[in-house]
């Protein structure tokens, strides 16, 4: 059976916006059907470490691998485009963020869905809104409006950069 997955995009480093369309093209081969992706968008780094600006992006798809064996799937895309382990805030080449898995909810800590603070993200709302006007939350079955939650975000500047 297939289930929406739900993935969240981004690098800060000069190539990372090569990096954010290969990985999204990556994705793809893991979806069974209605692969959907946001146009990218250029996001102000939140940390106290001074780096380059953010490339993100969003995207959901239909997959047939379970949650885990997705997450394993994308580390590996991750490692092939140059990924490696740093410190929290420094800078990275690409970061995949497994944000909702349809009907799964997971508090562990090797794989937290949905996505810890992806509601306070507008780098990751904003193309999320792109794809989808709300999710469902696994933990109360109930819908969340992306376009509610935006308007409580005024901290970070998300600049649209084009349709991929």
């Amino acid at each position: 059976m297939y289930k929406t997955a739900t993935v969240a995009l981004g690098g800060n480093y000069d190539h990372s916006k090569e990096l954010v369309i290969e990985a999204l093209e990556l994705l793809k081969k893991l979806s069974k059907i209605e692969f959907k992706q946001s146009s990218l968008y250029q996001t102000a780094a939140i940390s106290p470490i001074a780096q380059s600006d953010f490339i993100n992006a969003a995207c959901s798809f239909k997959t047939d691998l379970s949650p885990h064996d997705l997450f394993h799937e994308m580390e590996k895309i991750e490692k092939s485009l140059g990924k490696v382990p740093k410190p929290k805030d420094f800078p990275r080449p690409i970061d995949l963020d497994l944000l909702f898995y349809e009907g799964v909810f997971s508090d562990r800590p090797e794989l937290t869905i949905p996505h810890p603070l992806w509601q306070e993200r507008l780098f990751v709302l904003e193309p999320l809104s792109e794809i989808t006007d709300c999710v469902i939350d696994p933990r109360t079955n109930t819908p969340i409006f992306l376009s509610q939650l935006i308007k409580k975000q005024s901290a970070q500047e998300v600049k649209k950069l084009q349709t991929t």
